[in-house]
């Protein structure tokens, strides 16, 4: 088996390898020569190397012999981040109130935006119509698709930016969805290209959630070394997260909820696509608290389980995590147990498509949307411009930061997902994005009011 791994001075990172790596440039520097010849020693090919951040493609069979090199201290396993859309029918821009700046000639004109995401689908098909003349395209996928192999989200984000700033100059940008890739490859072309403002409706669901996650990082990178402003969708989370620490009165191992050790459930339809992270507070790297996390039928038999190690050495993070298609039509138990714990953490628990039972609307969002240097969009419907979608996250952050810093409108058509409306977080985003890009400077003049952990700022109105 090859897997691909992500090593540094600082540590390996892994995950299964399923796809030809790129052809990737290394960036290498003077101090770290000689770790870099011992690595070739035993890799396939070194793909990327990054200040304390090298990836390289291996067999399994070396993982041993690469975590014994002195140079090398923990192993990571970087998770995709998801997309946010949702389903509806609704539209307007007038919850921005932009008109008045668009009838004054402020159009986003002199100002680069760039959406990140996953695939543009569609797109050349919109030119000179949706979306502008020309666009600037850059893929950083392993297979260098610009389109993501058929996924139209960037498509229809692009279209928003443009209707809000009909005059930005627009950069298309995507990626496989790993966060090593926003750091050493996507943040250091938008420097060279000087990108003023990224539009990402895009985030992960397994971390800190404090600000100090690696993807956190590079936005701060980004937007406090390099003035890129980095607008980041909240999450779709609300109705599909929980947080609570480890309760186990009757000490036999599993996690009780509200109501009991089988209190937390999701139904799903046969064939649907389940996924569910479980992640808790420890030093990532470093996990030293073991717990498991298994899923049980209506009639307590278990489907599938994560159980990875945490014991303390590199590599071992506090993640557990499930991905499977649901065999049959059921109602199924989500289940936290006690492998070998010496104190209780605080848990977090998202499920990417199905709503939980016993759920907790605050505090769920995405890791992104956590970052100081991002800000974050929720999402309000367009019909009233008022009314919080139930499923936008909110805040706070763990670590007490009032988010999200904005909202914008959803439920809007585009082209590309017509006749269907394009919801959720990810379109208000390029929204809020797009509003930026008319008029960032009057921000703090026209917005002094209070934040919430709902709202934000509310709605970023531009036209008086």
């Amino acid at each position: 088996m090859v897997n691909l791994f992500y090593l540094s001075c600082d540590g390996v990172f892994t995950r299964f390898h399923q796809k030809s790596p790129p052809n990737i440039e290394q960036v290498l520097t003077e101090n770290k020569t000689e770790n870099i010849k011992e690595l070739e020693n035993y890799t396939i090919e070194i793909l990327y190397v990054k200040e304390n951040r090298i990836v390289a493609e291996i067999y399994t069979k070396e993982i041993l012999d690469i975590a014994d090199l002195p140079f090398v201290s923990y192993m990571d396993t970087p998770l995709k981040a998801q997309l946010f859309p949702d389903v509806q029918l609704r539209e307007g821009l007038k919850c921005l109130n932009i008109e008045k700046l668009h009838g004054l000639n402020i159009t986003g004109k002199g100002v680069k935006v760039a959406i990140v995401d996953f695939g543009f689908e569609g797109y050349e098909d919109l030119l000179g119509t949706e979306l502008p003349e020309k666009v600037t395209v850059k893929s950083f996928r392993g297979d260098g698709d610009i389109t993501g192999g058929g996924e139209i989200h960037g498509t229809g984000c692009a279209e928003i930016v443009h209707d809000v700033a009909p005059d930005a100059e627009l950069y298309l940008v995507n990626y496989d969805g790993y966060t090593y890739q926003l750091g050493v490859l996507v943040l250091p072309y938008l420097i060279s290209e000087e990108v003023d403002i990224v539009s990402h409706s895009a985030g992960s669901t397994a971390g800190l959630f404090d600000g100090t996650d690696y993807s956190c990082q590079i936005i701060d990178d980004a937007w406090y070394k390099h003035g890129i402003l980095w607008v980041n969708a909240a999450g779709n989370s609300a109705q599909r997260h929980w947080e609570g620490i480890f309760n186990d009165v009757d000490d036999d191992g599993y996690h009780e909820f509200l109501v009991g050790e089988l209190g937390q459930t999701f139904c799903a339809d046969k064939g649907e696509l389940v996924v569910l992270h479980l992640s808790w507070n420890e030093t990532w790297g470093y996990a030293a608290q073991d717990y498991d996390l298994y899923i049980l039928n209506s009639s307590g038999g278990v489907v599938t389980g994560s159980v990875n190690p945490q014991a303390g050495p590199f590599g071992h993070i506090p993640f557990e995590g499930v991905g499977f298609l649901a065999p049959y039509t059921d109602c199924f138990y989500i289940v936290i147990t006690k492998y070998n714990a010496t104190k209780p953490v605080h848990f977090e628990l998202y499920s990417w498509y199905h709503e939980l039972l016993e759920k907790v609307e605050n505090s769920s969002l995405c890791v992104e949307a956590t970052a100081f240097g991002s800000i974050a969009a929720g999402a309000v419907g367009c019909r009233d411009c008022l009314t919080l979608e139930p499923y936008s996250s909110r805040g706070p952050t763990n670590d007490g930061r009032l988010k999200p810093d904005y909202v914008g409108p959803d439920c809007v058509s585009t082209c590309a997902y017509y006749p269907y409306a394009f919801c959720g977080t990810s379109a208000a985003t390029p929204h809020v994005a797009g509003a930026f890009a008319l008029q960032l400077s009057c921000i703090k003049k026209s917005h002094p009011g209070q934040k919430d952990n709902e709202y934000g700022y509310g709605l970023p109105n531009f036209g008086g």
